[in-house]
């Protein structure tokens, strides 16, 4: 089977006790599909910069399929200052507008100069009842980029 380029892969394995694994491939088409917002564009090697979006789908916990979204961003790697860094983002209804502070002191000192890129991370689990089941399925969902931004840091911001 082919994948488009894009395409998001979805892999469900059932697990029994005696049973021989088995699995069942899902794919849907996948691609940024959020405006992430940056400010400032452009700051100091001590700036904190803001990621805000507004959240395509509940993150959280619901009817058993737990879903969460992250920030990453990576830019130029130089010894003495952060080069990448990445958070999870809090669990809110669809359509909330999320805000996520990007510190360098939190990661470690202070950004290195360039240009940083990032990407927003939709990931899916399921999470089974509290009461232990029999067969508990094992998705694998494969984790699914909804959005893109960068900033650049400079000597004068």
């Amino acid at each position: 089977m082919r994948l488009r380029r894009g395409a998001r892969v979805v892999v469900v394995v059932l697990l029994d006790l005696v049973a021989v694994p088995s699995a069942l491939a899902l794919t849907a088409q996948s691609g940024p599909t959020v405006a992430v917002h940056v400010r400032p564009g452009t700051g100091k090697p001590t700036s904190a910069f803001s990621v805000s979006l507004k959240l395509p789908a509940a993150t959280g916990l619901s009817g058993g399929l737990q879903r969460s979204d992250s920030v990453a961003v990576s830019g130029p790697h130089h010894s003495g200052c952060v080069s990448s860094a990445s958070m999870t983002l809090p669990s809110d209804p669809a359509g909330t507008t999320v805000d996520a502070r990007l510190a360098p002191k939190h990661f470690g000192g202070h950004w290195c100069m360039g240009t940083f890129r990032g990407t927003v991370t939709e990931t899916q689990t399921v999470q089974c009842g509290p009461v232990e089941a029999r067969v508990c399925p094992q998705i694998v969902i494969a984790p699914e980029t909804i959005g893109r931004f960068r900033f650049r840091v400079t000597r004068r911001g």
